[in-house]
């Protein structure tokens, strides 16, 4: 059945995009944080541009966009805007990739835009998801030597068969195709290192010596990952 408004109140993102080009949401409800990188095309995000903040690292072409110096990522332009913007978050913030969200991780000819099987952009925006919404994709090792990736996460034949609830379990539920793949060796650590050589970095801490000294203890055996980088929580938890 239609609401006043002519949407459809079945569907609520239809309802939620239509209070947003109506003001009835506004920052104050609901941001939408996304990091662009070069030539990045954000028309998937147009619909939700009333509540949109857009951080570029360098010049870039948004109107109304941050310009952000390029020294962590989209980690730094997250930070950057958590502590600008502490005493002022939306309600709820949802923080994504410039690059359209798509299903996937890895595969060729095309790679994913980070996105679980079943998950759209409309979940991170849905507060009724829970307070933070961030489906772990990857299980990485603590010293960062490899990891299992979730089998929905993954861009492979065996996919395309499997089948993700909703709404979408936190983990992987051991059936219905949704798993974790096979233990990939993979040096995460020498990689963040090589990058960061390349772009100026002079003295780099070992990812333990990292954490420690921000959370007092070493890293857990395992790390729980959203591979990619895109969340949503509540103010209430940042």
């Amino acid at each position: 059945p239609p609401a006043d408004d002519g949407t459809c109140v079945a569907c609520p993102e239809a309802a939620r995009l239509a209070s947003i080009r109506a003001g009835r949401i506004d920052k104050s409800q609901l941001e939408l944080v996304v990091v662009r990188g070069a030539r990045e095309d954000l028309g998937w995000s147009e619909a939700y541009a009333a509540v949109r903040t857009v951080y570029c690292h360098g010049a870039c072409d948004t109107p109304g966009a941050i310009v952000l110096p390029n020294v962590g990522l989209e980690a730094h332009a997250y930070l950057h805007h958590l502590v600008s913007r502490y005493d002022s978050l939306a309600d709820r913030t949802v923080f994504m990739h410039g690059r359209e969200p798509t299903c996937g991780f890895f595969g060729e000819p095309v790679r994913g835009g980070h996105l679980l099987l079943n998950v759209s952009v409309a979940d991170y925006m849905d507060p009724a998801l829970g307070e933070t919404f961030m489906p772990v994709t990857m299980l990485m090792g603590g010293g960062l030597q490899g990891a299992f990736f979730r089998s929905t996460f993954a861009a492979t034949p065996d996919a395309a068969n499997a089948s993700v609830p909703r709404p979408p379990s936190r983990l992987p539920l051991g059936r219905d195709g949704d798993h974790w793949l096979p233990w990939e060796a993979n040096d995460f650590q020498q990689f963040i290192r090589g990058v960061a050589s390349r772009n100026g970095a002079k003295e780099m801490l070992q990812f333990d010596q990292f954490f420690d000294s921000l959370f007092g203890r070493p890293p857990p055996r395992v790390l729980q990952v959203a591979q990619g980088a895109q969340f949503a929580a509540d103010r209430t938890v940042l």
